[in-house]
């Protein structure tokens, strides 16, 4: 009995997550539930999030003037979100599944280029008693084992009061740990929030295969702060006409913003995805996410005629 104990795993629950906040860019955060609401959440959807780690102790007001350039830390730290792609994908009342994207690749290197990586996900749920479903605890484990410590999970919901709440988790490092050892089966088939595992756990004492989600998941604080990217040009993959990516939308998003140096109206994350479609990834597109990325307005002027000429503005 003795040595049998030994060998099984005792889950233990982890009081506080590895990232102490995720800080959402005010207008990413708003164009995504805008858009759960036009569909009433009755389809729900998700993203990835891209961003970078800047030190957690960072006052409040210098969240306001991100620069895009925040260095890494070794301990302590934030993840700051700039953006959120919507990949392809299915969804309906319940659930989303997610549909090869040939554009989610082109948006992990746009991101990079502007000194982004991707750092969490984020989708809708209904709503429902439980906090994390067995299937996204697992899928939170993976992206975590591929995308670093850091990475968060956002769950964005209509709360009782009909108010849409953000609420941000990571699963534990323990749980981590056992889905890249293979221990992790699936969920329950009546109980969503339960995970079953392929070898007896020990979990509040008792020997089964069966663990509550809240086993293994830690809460993360939510801040909001101002990205530097702007977050207005339409979003990929949403249905409906005033959606819809296109050079007409190019130019009325250009023309709209005459005002600002035009670095500064092009310095929007889903306009530049979209540019990819006219400006060569390789040669082109890191010029430009470089003088985005710097804030230069003299760097902008060498893609001012080409942009306007793809848009059509004389």
């Amino acid at each position: 009995l003795a040595h049998k104990a030994r060998h099984t795993t005792k889950i233990e629950h982890q009081d506080d997550a590895v990232t102490v906040h995720v800080a959402l860019d005010q207008k990413s955060a708003f164009q995504y539930q805008l858009y759960l609401r036009e569909m009433a959440f009755q389809t729900q959807r998700m993203g990835y999030m891209y961003g970078k780690t800047v030190d957690a102790n960072l006052k409040d007001e210098d969240y306001e003037d991100d620069k895009l350039d925040g260095a890494e830390y070794e301990k302590d730290l934030d993840v700051q979100i700039s953006a959120i792609y919507e990949p392809n994908q299915q969804g309906n009342e319940k659930a989303f599944v997610e549909i090869k994207d040939k554009m989610q690749d082109k948006a992990d290197v746009v991101a990079n280029l502007l000194g982004l990586r991707r750092l969490g996900w984020i989708f809708s749920h209904p709503n429902r008693d439980y906090t994390l479903s067995a299937s996204e605890v697992m899928r939170a484990a993976e992206l975590q084992a591929i995308y670093g410590e850091n990475f968060v999970t956002v769950t964005v919901a209509k709360n009782k009061e009909g108010m849409t709440e953000f609420e941000a988790f990571q699963v534990s490092e323990q749980c981590v740990r056992l889905f890249k050892k293979g221990l992790l089966k699936g969920e329950h088939p009546d109980k969503p929030n339960i995970l079953l595992t392929k070898k007896p756990i020990v979990c509040n004492k008792d020997e089964t295969s069966e663990i509550d989600t809240d086993m293994l998941i830690c809460t993360v604080a939510i801040k909001q702060f101002k990205s530097a990217l702007h977050s207005g040009f339409p979003v990929a993959n949403r249905t409906g006409k005033e959606h819809q990516q296109n050079i007409s939308q190019l130019k009325k998003y250009i023309t709209l913003r005459k005002k600002l140096p035009f670095i500064f109206r092009v310095a929007d994350f889903h306009m530049l995805l979209y540019l990819t479609r006219h400006l060569d990834l390789k040669s082109d597109m890191p010029n430009l996410c470089q003088a985005v990325q710097s804030g230069d307005p003299e760097l902008g002027e060498g893609f001012k005629f080409l942009i306007n000429a793809i848009a059509g503005i004389e």
